[in-house]
């Protein structure tokens, strides 16, 4: 007949109070180490803002009690597993044991007070990392730094789109205007606004961004800077953090970026410097930029003359001689990312924040040599649809060699002004439609892009672009320079049909700017609403 095992009440037979002190003990030291040894782990990314700095000490808090619990737990499991192990021979029950009054309290009150704790340290470090700086995207002007009363903040504006990111930044500074007698009247016209791919910004701004999408929500990460905040369809979403300064060197890289820029081509550098090397003129408001992979094999000096291996956003490769100081700034570059599935080219919507090392650094580097170059009059719509162009994600979905894109979801852009005609003839047939001029299509297909897909592309989804989101001028520029993108090369091969269009042997064009623009301007005026 089997034994039915006696109840034991806890509280009279007795608790095991050494274990459970000296895991304890032991659980207290393991969190501790967790705690304190984890930045030296290198389980999270670089803290390169003032909110990694809170977001991490939170972190290692939580490490800390996690290590603590963990190691009480599986320590106690270890050691009853082998302290309580039955006698070999004995196959009866245990003893029932109940009723820790004090046991019972203490595993329900402890852990209540470190959620309790947890939450209200929590709380505060989402109020700080979330509070409205008082002087957001502060951007002095050189002649100013030293008196920050002189402060000027302009608006950062973050647009998402499948598959591109897009900065916008709303300065304070008023372009030139070119005068019918060709005479120039300096701040006369619109505001400047800088459009670039990357978030250029630098260590101790507080940065603050507006942030909008054009099509479906995308989520802005930034691991380094422990931030991330979703782009919402009819919402701005806004984010704020402060980036600081690496603890270490590592990924600095050197920038350049006046323009123009003379770089020095490499024939045969090194048997014959200066003899063989020729001039390659970059046209103004086109920035180089470049890393120093390894400052011994990317430096050379020929004839007092220093010189440094650059890459431009093209890549190709070429010298450039060592200037003042001055003219160089040094900046790390952090990861973005969309972490909200978007679409097939998702995995692909990434750029990079460049953090300049101090505000000097970016100003006179970046902001102020892009706002010198914005404000100088645009002298033909080929040169503005350049300049322009990127700022509308065109990169995210295309292929452009010309300016470096490489989008795998889109048609190529490349020699598209020799395929107009055919693909207006392809969108005439497929929505009965005729569209002519030639340049006519391309126009269309900006503003009315779902209703002129190109074959094998009809499951993309290219954004409208109307007429309150890329002005007129903008689109005939666009029109401009994507019709003069040929398989040739030479602009005069294009089949777009316009009138207007001439061009010499080098591709400078040479016919009559405004009456382009109205040539332009006649077909694109019917896509403004």
């Amino acid at each position: 007949m089997a034994t039915v095992p006696q109840q034991q009440n806890q509280s009279t037979s007795g608790l095991h109070l050494m274990p459970l002190i000296v895991f304890g003990g032991l659980s207290l030291v393991f969190g501790f180490i967790m705690w304190a040894v984890l930045p030296a782990l290198n389980v999270l990314p670089e803290a390169a803002s003032v909110e990694a700095e809170r977001t991490d000490g939170l972190f290692r808090v939580l490490m800390g009690i996690g290590g603590v619990v963990f190691f009480l737990v599986q320590g106690l499991i270890y050691y009853a597993a082998v302290a309580f192990r039955a006698k070999e021979g004995d196959t009866s029950d245990g003893p029932n044991i109940h009723g820790n009054v004090m046991l019972e309290i203490v595993w329900t009150i402890v852990p209540s007070l470190i959620v309790v704790v947890l939450a209200i340290y929590s709380y505060f470090v989402w109020i700080q990392n979330n509070e409205t700086p008082e002087a957001p995207n502060v951007m002095y002007t050189t002649a100013s730094l030293a008196n920050e009363d002189a402060s000027n903040s302009i608006v950062i504006n973050a647009i998402g789109q499948r598959y591109a990111w897009n900065f916008e930044y709303i300065t304070n500074d008023f372009a030139d205007v070119l005068n019918d007698d060709d005479s120039i009247t300096p701040d006369a016209g619109n505001r400047v606004i800088i459009n670039t791919a990357d978030l250029f910004i630098y260590a101790g701004q507080e940065v603050d961004l507006d942030m909008n999408t054009r099509d479906v929500i995308h989520s802005f990460w930034a691991p380094e800077m422990r931030v991330k905040q979703d782009l919402l369809p009819g919402r701005t979403t806004n984010v704020i953090f402060t980036p600081r300064e690496p603890a270490n060197s590592e990924g600095w890289e050197y920038v350049w970026v006046n323009a123009p820029v003379t770089i020095y081509t490499e024939q045969d550098f090194a048997s014959d410097p200066l003899v063989d090397i020729t001039l390659e003129d970059e046209p103004a408001g086109t920035p180089v930029e470049f890393a120093l992979v390894d400052l011994e094999e990317n430096f050379t000096s020929t004839d007092d003359v220093n010189w440094i291996r650059v890459y431009d956003e093209r890549g190709r490769e070429g010298f450039l001689p060592i200037t003042a100081e001055d003219d160089w700034g040094r900046a790390n570059r952090y990861r973005l990312i969309c972490t909200e599935l978007c679409g097939g080219g998702h995995g692909d919507m990434f750029t990079d924040i460049v953090m300049f090392e101090n505000q000097e650094q970016f100003l006179t580097v970046w902001y102020e040599p892009t706002v010198d170059i914005l404000s100088v009059p645009v002298g033909d719509p080929f040169e503005l649809g350049e300049q322009v162009i990127e700022s509308y994600g065109c990169a995210g979905c295309h292929v452009l060699g010309d300016l470096g894109w490489i989008g795998v979801v889109g048609p190529t852009m490349d020699g598209i002004g020799s395929r107009s005609g055919e693909l207006a003839e392809e969108s005439a047939e497929a929505i009965g439609n005729e569209v002519d001029p030639n340049a006519e299509y391309l126009a269309q297909s900006i503003r009315l892009s779902q209703d002129y897909k190109v074959p094998g592309y009809n499951d993309q989804n290219m954004p409208y672009f109307r007429s309150d989101e890329m002005s007129q001028e903008h689109l005939n520029g666009i029109v401009a320079y994507l019709c003069a993108q040929t398989v040739t090369g030479d602009p005069n091969d294009s089949d777009c049909g316009l009138q207007n269009w001439e061009f010499d042997e080098n591709g400078n064009f040479v016919g009559d700017v405004d009456a382009l623009v109205a040539e332009l301007t006649a077909f694109t005026d019917d896509y403004e609403d």
